[in-house]
């Protein structure tokens, strides 16, 4: 019994010294462990690579607001977030239905008016060409008047020749009767006066034929002239009507 107790003090001191001889021996291996290995080699020359590839939004320094220059809904888009455009590159397009009808609405309007300023112009032109054939038929009237003034002024001077010529004579008669003392001195007088009456009418007469035959000539060119232009303005209808 004893003999067996005392082996098994025995076993414990040397489990003891043991477990104390462990623990020591412990922190030399994890050094050994921590040790890093390396590889040596000799430097050589080679292309360093300088391309990497990264995923991520790429952001512009700077940002423009961009806006139409009128108002509408944008039916399509040409460019998404992260393109790359060029300048005077189109972006999008603005519905363009609403303004095409106002065109339309626009147009129809023009055309109205055009219609009506072609209406008014085609009366004025109707007045016009009434208005000159009106002037051109007043233009002969006034030669009518002015040939019929002078056809009488022309008669006048022929009534006042032979009155002036029946005056000369009977004054000459009577001259060479009082110069015999056939007649008074008084007598001869009153012939005198109506040689000079007579004198005077046939001057008259003459200026009158004269006026007359200034305002023929003046009526026929005025007529040439409006006969002219009526001409021309009734091409110009012409020309027009068969341009339209």
């Amino acid at each position: 019994m004893k003999k067996y107790v005392r082996l098994t003090a025995v076993a414990l001191c040397f489990l003891m010294l043991v477990g104390c001889g462990g623990k020591k021996d412990m922190p030399q291996m994890e050094e050994e462990e921590s040790i890093t290995s390396v590889e040596i080699a000799n430097p050589t020359l080679n292309t360093v690579k300088d391309e990497y590839m990264y995923s991520g939004t790429i952001q512009a320094a700077e940002t423009v607001d961009v806006s139409a220059k009128v108002s509408g809904t944008v039916s399509a888009t040409y460019y998404e977030v992260g393109d790359k455009v060029s300048k005077g590159a189109v972006l999008y397009k603005i519905d363009d239905t609403d303004y095409q009808n106002s065109l339309k609405s626009a147009q129809a309007s023009l055309n109205s008016a055009n219609a009506g300023v072609q209406s008014a112009k085609t009366g004025v032109d109707t007045a016009n060409g009434a208005t000159m054939e009106t002037q051109l038929s007043s233009a002969k009237n006034t030669i009518t008047n002015a040939q019929t003034a002078l056809d009488t002024a022309n008669k006048s001077l022929d009534d006042a020749k032979i009155a002036l010529d029946k005056a000369q004579s009977d004054y000459d008669i009577n001259k060479q009767l009082n110069e015999v003392g056939g007649v008074s001195d008084d007598t001869l007088n009153t012939y005198k006066n109506t040689l000079d009456n007579a004198q005077n009418s046939y001057t008259k007469a003459q200026l009158n034929v004269k006026s007359a035959q200034d305002s023929l000539t003046q009526a026929k060119t005025s007529y040439d002239i409006l006969a002219k232009k009526t001409t021309a303005e009734n091409t110009r209808k012409a020309k027009d009507s068969y341009n339209s």
